[in-house]
């Protein structure tokens, strides 16, 4: 994740609740891209590009009248932005922002903060690529091992090969 100026960040979210979003534009990429699933009470959302963001971003304001910023904190590789409110079904959600040169490229929606961190913190697939298909006690897929309960079919093992 590029560097941000968290205050900055934290402002601009901030200021949602009043219907400024001039800096919460400013910090918007043309392209990013905003996620929302159906946990957070409404119905699944997708945005992509600048100003279908801010469109959507303005179309639901009154929505959540008592808005309130809560910790804006970095996590791994991004940020995470809480909202509070009794509007939500949890009374909370939070924004993993994902940022590259200075600007957010990425905002998905988590009802959770354990799963907003959970994203924030895993690896990219290059990372994790070394590391698929070894658990706690690894296991191959090669049937050397003698594991015929694998879900791999492997020729000489009796299967369909």
């Amino acid at each position: 994740m590029d560097d941000i100026d968290l205050g900055s960040l934290g402002k601009a979210f901030e200021e949602l609740p009043s219907g400024d979003l001039n800096l919460i534009e400013a910090l918007l990429s043309q392209d990013v891209l905003w996620l929302a699933d159906d946990s957070t009470g409404g119905p699944p959302s997708k945005c992509h590009g600048r100003l279908e963001t801010m469109a959507m971003i303005r179309s639901n304001l009154g929505a959540l009248a008592d808005l309130e910023l809560g910790e804006v904190r970095q996590a791994g590789d991004g940020v995470v932005v809480e909202f509070k409110s009794k509007s939500l079904p949890s009374g909370h959600t939070f924004r993993l922002l994902t940022v590259t040169d200075g600007n957010v490229v990425q905002m998905r929606v988590f009802l959770g903060e354990e799963a907003a961190l959970r994203e924030a913190h895993e690896p990219d697939l290059g990372e994790r690529s070394a590391h698929i298909g070894l658990g706690s006690r690894g296991w191959d897929d090669t049937g050397a091992g003698g594991d015929r309960n694998s879900t791999f079919n492997h020729p000489g093992d009796g299967g369909p090969g």
